[in-house]
């Protein structure tokens, strides 16, 4: 029993680990796309009246 349960922690901390470094690389990524369009993010965000318009111009308009 202590084994299989061993291995059921060691199982859910590595999924669990693997979904957090996943969530970052995805983070990581839409700041890459950000940096390399900064003039047109830059524009696109104050030319947004509220902040819910400019996320989606942003997520429309590179792909986030």
């Amino acid at each position: 029993y202590y084994i299989k349960h061993q291995e059921d922690v060691i199982t859910r901390r590595t999924k669990y680990e693997l979904a957090k470094a996943e969530a970052r690389a995805h983070i990581l990524e839409g700041l890459t796309i950000a940096l390399d369009h900064l003039d047109a993010v830059i524009t696109t965000i104050r030319e947004s009246r509220t902040a819910d318009i400019a996320r989606t111009a942003l997520m429309e308009g590179f792909k986030l």
